[in-house]
């Protein structure tokens, strides 16, 4: 275990404010995997996820050396990656509107479906949940953060987050039925 794995995320965060480079690697390496596993779940993407979460750590680059770096990191960073996320919905959006107004088909490949039937429905499924009911109930079921959190991190009331993750769970248990028994509760 290096002296790097058991400082906190403020003392690393002010040692880069200091110079200290290392320190920045030690933050990335600590929170890039849960960033990284966010957005590709968010997005059914993995390589625009490696993208956002690049596009994340860089942010915080600029916000660390301009001030004395934010009090929540883990919060921040979701907080980024999700508003990265919902951007490139953005451009999505535009896309396929462009696309509808008649422009010629951008094709792009789809993600590779895992190979356990049962990983994929549920995959299926949450992919088919609106955009913030899909991010509330990732930021709950995989990253761990309380309602509170999620309400900071997507800037929603905390009724907001907690009527999105009801929703969410409530379609998921319409669409999968007795294979959702024992998921995220």
């Amino acid at each position: 275990m290096t002296a790097c794995s058991r400082e906190s995320d403020e003392e690393l965060l002010g040692r880069y404010a200091n110079g200290e480079d290392g320190a920045f690697e030690a933050l990335f390496h600590r929170h890039a995997p849960r960033v990284f596993a966010y957005l590709a779940r968010l997005l059914g993407d993995r390589e625009v996820a490696a993208d956002l979460t690049q596009e994340t750590f860089l942010r915080l680059l600029r916000t660390a050396r301009e001030s004395p770096g934010p009090a929540n990191l883990p919060g921040f960073l979701y907080t980024v990656a999700t508003n990265l996320a919902r951007d490139h919905f953005r451009r999505l959006r535009a896309r396929s509107q462009a696309l509808l107004a008649g422009e010629s088909p951008l094709t792009s490949p789809q993600p590779a479906a895992p190979d356990p039937r049962r990983d994929r429905l549920i995959q299926e499924a949450v992919a088919a949940l609106p955009a913030e009911q899909r991010a509330v109930l990732l930021l709950r079921c995989h990253q761990g953060l309380t309602f509170a959190e999620i309400a900071q991190v997507t800037g929603a009331s905390l009724s907001a987050v907690k009527a999105r993750m009801r929703y969410a769970v409530a379609r998921l248990r319409r669409s999968l039925g007795p294979l959702l028994q024992g998921e995220c509760q």
